[in-house]
């Protein structure tokens, strides 16, 4: 008996060291958020027609882990011209999306792998340029870690193969405090359209990140996300060590019962 819990106990202990090592479960990092950018619709910006406040775009040209480039375009909503700004900040390991609390606004960050595009795509266009080259064929979900101030917000993922070939999901961002949280998305979950999603995961060429892209959100909702990474599948040596352990957290638990 103290033979086949000895067993037990130490299928648990691998199955801990496999899952904390790192590469356990290999992940693609998009972006550390390091570079400091900002891009913001100031107060009062609002287009002659006083409908929609005008875009302001930026496109800086960097390393990311995923591509030299990152362009981010915002756009508030808004017919007062004393309407307050809405801005996207990253840097120190954070991206930021902010919308005062009068304001409705949207942000949309893209990464397309070609640096010193001619243009920057906002929310009516495709991205023009498609560099990424991206496979992830043994990638399952896209993981994003955030906080919000108790309001919610949606965040719309697109994974583009070519402008016409897409997948496209969206959660809802929410924290209740400011603890982060992890949401996760699952590529099963996306909607594709011109390609099946095996191709389109097979080459992802551009990925879209947008805040509130149909203005759909609370006003004034803000969210600060801190992970943004896609997620391997799990090794089969991984589940094998995780069901053993699993078997002998069953097998322990038993016992215990069984005394």
């Amino acid at each position: 008996m103290l033979s086949r819990t000895r067993n037990a106990r130490l299928a648990l202990m691998m199955a801990s060291a496999l899952l904390c090592a790192p590469g356990a479960s290999a992940s693609i990092i998009i972006d550390d958020l390091t570079i400091l950018q900002t891009v913001m619709v100031p107060d009062g910006a609002i287009n002659p027609t006083g409908t929609t406040a005008t875009g302001v775009k930026l496109d800086t040209a960097f390393n990311t882990f995923i591509g030299p480039d990152r362009e981010v375009f915002v756009e508030r909503q808004s017919t007062t011209p004393s309407d307050d700004d809405v801005s996207v900040k990253t840097g120190f390991g954070s991206l930021k999306y902010n919308s005062a609390e009068s304001t409705l606004g949207r942000a949309r960050v893209i990464y397309d792998g070609v640096s010193g595009d001619g243009t920057i795509e906002d929310f009516n266009d495709d991205p023009s340029d498609f560099g990424l080259n991206l496979d992830l064929s043994n990638y399952y979900k896209l993981t994003i870690r955030a906080t919000t101030d108790n309001k919610t917000l949606p965040f719309t993922v697109v994974l583009y193969k070519s402008a016409t070939e897409y997948m496209v999901s969206t959660v809802q961002l929410y924290s209740p405090n400011p603890t982060p949280l992890e949401f996760s998305m699952l590529f099963a979950g996306f909607s594709a359209t011109g390609a099946s999603k095996e191709t389109i995961l097979s080459n992802v060429n551009a990925v879209s990140l947008a805040f509130n892209s149909d203005y759909s959100g609370e006003i004034g909702a803000d969210a600060t996300v801190s992970l943004l990474a896609f997620t391997q599948v799990p090794e089969p040596g991984t589940l094998a060590v995780v069901g053993a352990a699993l078997l002998g957290i069953a097998s322990v638990a038993r016992r215990r019962l069984g005394n």
